[in-house]
């Protein structure tokens, strides 16, 4: 009736004042003084002015929970997995990453049912983490700006009070390329593959399939490393990372390379795996094909320039002269192509040194030094590469140094 109020009771016990009546059938009751913990039950009567009480309606339960959940349970943050080219990986906290959006993972233990696991960046409530069945949870971040950022996860109980918390988990997002004042080039590559062993530019071919890189750097910054790519850009997948030895310097070894060109580049990266300043490109030619066709190379006589037989012999005829100076002729070289001389019928080893050409067909090369005896000598094709190949009859060359003063 107009007369009618609404009444609220917590149990047996009336509560003071009444109900706000709204519109429509509705009513609200601001209860005054906080509730004490446990279960309350609650019931609305429609009473009047002159004390009489009718309708109750049905018990409204209301447990009240203000016990923070810090008992026999345990939560942290484990680590971050970056999926981000080209650091990827599990990583602990206080790690450089260039992932704006990792994934954090953790564990807890203890959680009765209703407790929820919070995670926190400073004071800010990032979310709930999925929590799986057998201790373990995540929770995705997403849009970390660039710098430090500090989670924290929280064990909160269905009432919503937090209890307890993590050690803090830092993650710095570093996504600037360090393309700021340094420098890294590739100079040259090693070849330690006979005959040519030495550091070489990339205009020489080489028949090493495992060279070795070598470059100079400036600038660097703590955390950053040097990348090799195959090809001229910094894309895809790097080979690998250069040794640097702490005086601007660096080098890579490289291994199995087919024959053919390979182009090469070296690319600064910050600890995060932001790639930044890159070096020159940089091109070696492997040649494993010996130069053996459409080609010849003899040795056909040698210089003496003793007395008393001086002039120009073949191989039957002795000499007094212990550096005499070998003939040939050959025909068919390319351009980078040389005539390497060997002691011996064959071109194993080490060569005496390389033949001098005149430029119509003919070569020489200077002897010294023989011992008294018989001496052969092979001279073998090379290409710029080193590989040996068409070879040159056997010669040779009978030493005599003793004066015949004996029974005669």
């Amino acid at each position: 009736g107009a007369n009618d109020y609404v009444l609220i009771c917590d149990g047996a016990t009336r509560l003071s004042g009444r109900a706000v009546l709204g519109g429509v059938g509705g009513w609200s009751y601001p209860l005054a003084d906080p509730l004490s913990e446990g279960t309350h039950a609650f019931r609305a009567v429609i009473a009047n002015d002159a004390g009489g009480e009718g309708t109750r309606s049905d018990e409204f339960a209301l447990t009240v929970d203000l016990t923070p959940p810090t008992s026999e349970n345990s939560v942290s943050i484990v680590s971050f997995p970056d999926d981000v080219e080209p650091v990827v990986g599990d990583f602990g906290s206080g790690a450089v990453t260039n992932d704006a959006s990792p994934l954090l993972h953790g564990t807890v233990e203890g959680l009765v049912s209703g407790d929820l696991v919070l995670i926190f960046e400073g004071e800010s409530l990032l979310g709930r983490a999925d929590v799986s069945e057998d201790g373990t949870w995540s929770f995705q971040l997403s849009g970390l700006g660039e710098g430090g950022h500090s989670f924290t996860a929280v064990i909160a109980d269905a009432a919503g009070n937090r209890g307890t918390a993590s050690e803090d988990f830092n993650i710095i997002v570093d996504t600037t390329p360090p393309t700021s004042g340094n420098s890294v080039s590739i100079t040259a590559y090693y070849d330690d593959v006979p005959p040519n062993v030495d550091f070489y530019p990339e205009s020489v071919p080489t028949n090493d399939t495992s060279p070795m890189l070598t470059g100079t750097v400036s600038g660097l910054r703590a955390g950053d490393v040097i990348l090799l790519f195959g090809g001229s850009s910094s894309s895809g997948t790097p080979l690998g990372q250069a040794i640097l030895d702490g005086s601007g310097n660096w080098t890579f070894q490289l291994s199995d390379l087919a024959e053919g060109s390979h182009t090469f580049t070296a690319v600064i990266a910050d600890a995060a795996g932001n790639r930044g300043t890159s070096s020159n490109s940089f091109t070696i030619t492997v040649d494993l094909t010996p130069p053996i066709s459409g080609n010849a190379v003899a040795i056909t006589s040698y210089l003496d320039d003793q007395e008393p037989n001086v002039g120009e012999f073949g191989p039957d005829m002795p000499t007094n002269d212990a550096s005499p100076v070998l003939v040939g002729t050959v025909s068919g070289l390319h351009a980078g192509d040389v005539i390497l001389l060997f002691g011996g019928i064959s071109s194993s080893g080490t060569p005496l040194g390389q033949a001098i050409l005149d430029g119509s067909g003919n070569w020489t090369f200077q002897l010294s030094d023989l011992a008294e005896g018989s001496h052969t000598f092979t001279a073998v094709i090379a290409d710029a590469a080193g590989n040996r190949g068409t070879s040159s009859n056997s010669f040779t060359i009978t030493v005599d140094l003793t004066p015949p003063i004996s029974g005669n």
